[in-house]
């Protein structure tokens, strides 16, 4: 059954709040800002309302989550500090005596209760409509940019992770209660290779005579190595690479350095107030998410009539889209960005100033070829075809047998005139001087509370960090 627990349980000790806890403290601030009973509302097809036990009061979940974040701690020091920190027990609506929830009890909320459910909109639009009515949205522009998380786990060749399964194995063989000359007969002609087909072939063979082996496939210490070793086999069937997080990926943000992890595509206002919030992998292009994030934005209340971003989002699609819509779009143009068709999966990667194939890899060089007759310049990116012979996705993309992959950009120095007039307008150079405050927003996410690292796998724990990040960074 849904309790609901409205206000501070009465205890003869509560008098040590005010004495104890200043008006200005940010979680004293908090709680009497924010009216936390929508997370009733928003929850209360999750929980049975006629049948079992009182549930833990959902909203005091919540706001353990919420410390979780504010203060980064992971779930069994929130729930320790909460034992005596008053300024927690008083954020959670709890009498300075009483007992605190068991830390597993986070897991199974964000797993049971919070599961499938778009809490990134649904946060970020909670925080945008209080914004909106203490009258704190600053203007009609909201800035956009992404920045990146990187995932909780490393991402390895995919190699090197069926050498490290393969020798975990061979170690618990060698341990097996079974004579050394019929153990040394299993292992002697499994040797993992220089290349990933030969490790595959070596960890192939031994599973096939673990298998095989009925006094080794009866030990359960063996049984599970051999499971490991098929999953991770199964999991590197059509890929390269290998990670425990098997939905992040790598993705280019910087010069000469690449993450593995996701990206969270943000629109935000001058003042700081994240409107609209789009998580997805690592290797996903900026531009393609500047009409979500702007419709997310409407949505949520916000009035929009100038949309500031640097050059990823100066693509094609979304200066018509802004045209279409009566919005001003402050983005500098990028000859590279108006010749790259969307359709084909390539995307240009303005930091590295490359470009990245469907797959996710970057381009090693560039050239520039100058017009000739009535064909326009173009430029051309070179990949690195060793890597493109493995590619999950090489079909259709690059052709077997060739020395060398290419992708070709025209440059069309007529196209966008109206754009290249509006960059010179004091109008645009003014709003393009609002565009770095998002990277102090940015700053404040993965200094302060922790958004630097995953802390669990998946797209939807990330969305579900996310959410609740941002949800804190929009209200302190």
């Amino acid at each position: 059954m849904l309790p609901r627990q409205t206000s501070l349980s009465f205890s003869v000790y509560s008098d040590l709040y005010d004495k104890l806890i200043p008006r200005d403290n940010k979680l004293h601030q908090l709680n009497d800002l924010v009216d936390f009973t929508f997370v009733y509302d928003e929850l209360s097809s999750r929980y049975c309302q006629t049948n079992g036990r009182v549930a833990i009061d959902p909203v005091r979940v919540f706001k353990y989550l919420l410390l979780k974040v504010i203060f980064d701690l992971s779930d069994v020091d929130v729930v320790d500090r909460s034992r005596y920190d008053l300024s927690f027990k008083y954020f959670l609506d709890l009498a300075p005596e009483d007992d605190v929830l068991d830390a597993s009890t986070l897991t199974r909320f964000r797993r049971q209760r919070l599961k499938d459910m778009n809490l990134l909109d649904l946060l970020v639009s909670k925080t945008v409509s209080l914004a909106r009515s203490r009258g704190v949205l600053e203007g009609k522009a909201i800035i956009l940019d992404a920045t990146h998380t990187l995932s909780r786990y490393n991402l390895y060749s995919a190699r090197v992770a069926l050498q490290g399964r393969l020798r975990h194995l061979q170690s618990t063989i060698r341990q097996a209660p079974l004579p050394a000359g019929e153990i040394n007969d299993i292992l002697s002609t499994v040797s993992p290779g220089e290349t990933l087909e030969q490790t595959r072939a070596a960890c192939t063979s031994l599973v096939q005579r673990v298998r095989s082996h009925g006094g080794l496939s009866s030990l359960p210490l063996v049984n599970e190595r051999v499971n490991l070793l098929e999953e991770t086999l199964e999991d590197v069937k059509d890929s390269v690479s290998f990670s425990v997080d098997k939905e992040a990926r790598v993705g280019h943000k910087a010069v000469n350095k690449s993450f593995f992890g996701y990206k969270t595509h943000v629109a935000m206002t001058s003042n700081g107030i994240i409107t609209a919030a789009l998580v997805t992998t690592g290797e996903k292009a900026d531009g393609q998410y500047l009409e979500p994030l702007v419709e997310r934005s409407v949505e949520n209340g916000m009035e929009v009539d100038t949309v500031i971003g640097d050059m990823a989002y100066s693509g094609r699609d979304n200066i018509m889209y802004a045209t279409g819509h009566d919005v001003q779009l402050v983005s500098r143009l990028n000859p590279v960005l108006d010749g790259v068709r969307g359709e084909t999966g390539f995307v240009y990667n303005k930091d590295e100033a490359m470009m990245v194939c469907p797959a996710g890899h970057l381009a090693y060089k560039e050239c520039y070829l100058k017009p000739e007759g009535n064909k326009n310049a173009r430029r051309v990116y070179f990949f690195d075809v060793k890597r493109c012979k493995e590619c999950p996705l090489c079909e259709g993309c690059y052709k077997e047998g060739a020395r060398k992959k290419t992708f070709s950009v025209m440059i069309k120095s007529d196209e966008h005139v109206e754009q290249r007039k509006f960059q010179e307008t004091g109008v645009f150079r003014a709003n393009a001087r609002l565009r770095p405050r998002v990277e102090a927003k940015f700053a404040q996410l993965k200094n302060v509370f922790g958004y630097d690292r995953a802390v669990s796998c998946g797209l939807d724990c990330m969305s579900m960090q996310g959410a609740i990040t941002i949800f804190a960074a929009n209200m302190l």
